[in-house]
């Protein structure tokens, strides 16, 4: 099924549904004895509209990849929403040419039966519509993990590969063979080979499911800080420098990350923190700070620690929410547990906020703003 068709429909419910609204408004202005119950169905439309808003952006953006049968139920309670909402429209319709009046209509005319019996379908219909909602983003987050666990499996294979290339490497350029590219290599070799408890998987359980252009500013002074703490690395001791670079990851069927410059950010001999969070000019000048220019990260999203060789990431009680591997670690405003985070890892940061609709329909409608974008990003750890 063409996913234009659920856009289409979605466009056409929209347009209805602000033309009730406006007729109920009307209506209620006049007769005021019908105004509590006409209210509450007002009420319902206008809630039915957000819903719709949010099901169009995941249809009208790109091409879905939603399983058919899904796709043709989200259909069929469209057009079931429609067809309540053209009774509802009839039903007005026939309050104003009534010969009993609006008011005579209402009162013994069975208007306000037949108003309760739509309210009832649009409270049935707009929950449908809800539920549906919940297993197309479930579906979304599936196909990420299917993604994820595909890089790991191919990121696996070429860790099998580096000792043959490595052998081929040093046989082509027995004379000539940079440190810096070797350090690389072994690095590489060492992906993955790790058994913490706390590894965070695609099919991990433990963890709970869950206007303005703007640029990101995270503009960490990582020359200053690298040519300091290594100095007094190499005055004193030969131990390494353990850094952290973030670097956009863009998903092939949800692009909507924040665009940012990749980031590294070398831990100095006095802090082993990084702190995540949303930018500000104040705070951009720390060395350990990392800030995106997203609305839907908090201020202390979360933070990112080395601790005897290994590095851990924990959520501050953002209420976006923080992922790793597409897992969340925490239930909005309540501070997660740490979590071990190690190279090649997928973070996310907060969720894509759409806005809604005004009283007008259309008119009202919020695209997805840059400002109200979750921040992806893919981490990589090392030595120098």
């Amino acid at each position: 099924m063409d996913p234009l068709s659920i856009t289409v429909s979605c466009v056409t419910l929209v347009t209805a549904v602000s033309r009730v609204t406006y007729s109920l408004t009307g209506f209620i202005r006049e007769w005021r004895d019908a105004s509590s119950d006409l209210r509450i169905i007002s009420q319902e439309l206008s809630s039915m509209q957000i819903v719709i808003g949010n099901l169009r952006n995941t249809f009208a953006t790109k091409e879905s990849t939603l399983p058919p049968n899904l796709k043709e139920q989200i259909l069929g309670i469209l057009k079931s929403c429609l067809q309540v909402v053209g009774g509802i429209e009839a039903s007005l319709l026939k309050h104003a040419n009534s010969r009993l009046g609006k008011g005579g209509y209402w009162a013994l005319g069975g208007g306000k039966e037949d108003m309760a019996k739509y309210r009832s379908s649009l409270e049935a219909h707009k929950s449908a519509l809800e539920i549906t909602l919940e297993l197309v983003s479930i579906t979304i987050s599936r196909d990420i993990k299917k993604d994820t666990t595909q890089i790991l499996k191919e990121m696996a294979k070429l860790r099998q590969r580096l000792p043959i290339a490595q052998a081929q490497y040093r046989h082509s350029s027995p004379r000539w063979t940079p440190r810096k590219e070797m350090d690389n290599i072994n690095r590489l070799t060492e992906i993955y080979q790790h058994e913490d408890e706390a590894y965070i998987s695609g099919s991990n359980s433990d963890i709970e499911k869950s206007d303005t252009d703007i640029r990101t500013a995270s503009n960490v002074s990582r020359p200053s800080t690298y040519q300091d703490y290594r100095s007094t690395a190499y005055a004193h001791t030969s131990t390494s420098i353990p850094y952290i670079q973030f670097s956009p990851y863009y998903h092939p069927q949800t692009d909507t990350s924040t665009h940012f410059p990749s980031t590294t950010v070398y831990l100095s001999a006095h802090t082993n923190t990084i702190h995540l969070g949303r930018y500000s000019k104040p705070r951009s000048q720390e060395r350990n700070f990392v800030g995106f220019a997203s609305r839907v990260v908090s201020r202390m999203h979360c933070d990112i620690w080395h601790k005897e060789g290994k590095w851990y990431i924990r959520d501050n009680k953002s209420l976006a929410g923080t992922w790793l591997n597409s897992e969340r670690l925490s239930e909005a405003g309540r501070t997660s547990k740490p979590y071990r985070l190690r190279d090649g890892d997928v973070v996310q940061l907060g969720m894509d906020y759409h806005g809604g609709y005004d009283a007008n329909g259309l008119e009202g409608y919020q695209d997805l703003k840059e400002s109200w974008r979750h921040v992806r990003m893919f981490v990589h750890l090392g030595q120098h």
